[in-house]
């Protein structure tokens, strides 16, 4: 899947889970909510999802293709 931020300068490439994150950002949730369900899904503990999907929403924010609310 490629995502094109709102600058278009440059397009993000997802893949693996980074395309399962992406469809479950269709629904809003709290970071806290899609780790716990990431780490259900792939079958890990939360520790090892947490900081990557964190980079990720970071990333994503960053580029203008979600928004965090507060």
């Amino acid at each position: 899947m490629v995502a094109l931020p709102r600058d278009g300068e440059f397009p993000i490439t997802l893949q693996g889970t980074g395309v399962v994150l992406w469809e479950m950002l269709a629904v809003p949730h709290t970071a806290a909510e899609l780790i716990s369900e990431m780490a259900a899904r792939f079958g890990v503990e939360t520790s090892v999802v947490g900081d990557d999907l964190e980079a990720a929403l970071g990333r994503f924010a960053a580029a203008g293709l979600i928004e965090v609310a507060p």
